[in-house]
């Protein structure tokens, strides 16, 4: 719980200030969850805070949601492009799934000459996938230094997937 509120105060994801008059906060509550390795052992246990949006309504309290989701569908394609390509696939965990700032973006793919790299989110958990090691250092390094991430280095295990590479193959 230390670990959330810290990264929510490094992120700057919110300014404390009174409630205008009238006006009834919103509350939040704890979740827990247990982040596994491929052997099913646990790994790490992670706590997160949560509004209680569901007691919001939508054009009084809020206007516009935004949660990064993909489609286990796309996160397979690209899982067999990038194996078919013979490209690098990393994991990335990001600290905490209150990240600010406006999304302008459509697509989170990035090509530069024949340099091409693609970054799937599902709320908080990163695949990072390209065909230039060098270049997803540097896209690793701009996250990190925006929002702190983990870098959980090759893919082995996402969204309840356990993924094995070898030479040529991908098998999930």
């Amino acid at each position: 719980m230390n670990a959330e509120l810290h990264a929510l105060d490094r992120n700057q994801t919110w300014t404390l200030v009174p409630p205008p008059s009238g006006i009834k906060p919103i509350g939040c509550r704890w979740v827990y969850k247990l982040k596994h390795k491929p052997d099913g052992i646990v790994d790490r246990f992670k706590a997160q805070l949560v509004a209680k949006g569901f007691i919001q309504t939508e054009g009084l309290d809020y206007f516009k949601t935004f949660s990064p989701v993909v489609k286990l569908t796309i996160i397979r394609i690209l899982l067999a492009l990038a194996t078919t390509s013979d490209w690098f696939i990393h994991q990335l965990d990001v600290d905490n799934a209150f990240l600010h700032g406006d999304l302008y973006e459509d697509l989170y793919v990035k090509k530069s000459g024949s340099v091409i790299t693609v970054l799937l989110v599902y709320v908080n958990d990163v695949v990072l996938t390209g065909n230039n090691i060098t270049e997803i250092n540097v896209v690793k390094a701009h996250l990190h230094s925006r929002f702190h991430i983990k870098d959980l280095g090759p893919i082995k295990y996402f969204l309840g997937l356990e993924v094995f590479r070898s030479l040529d193959e991908l098998f999930e």
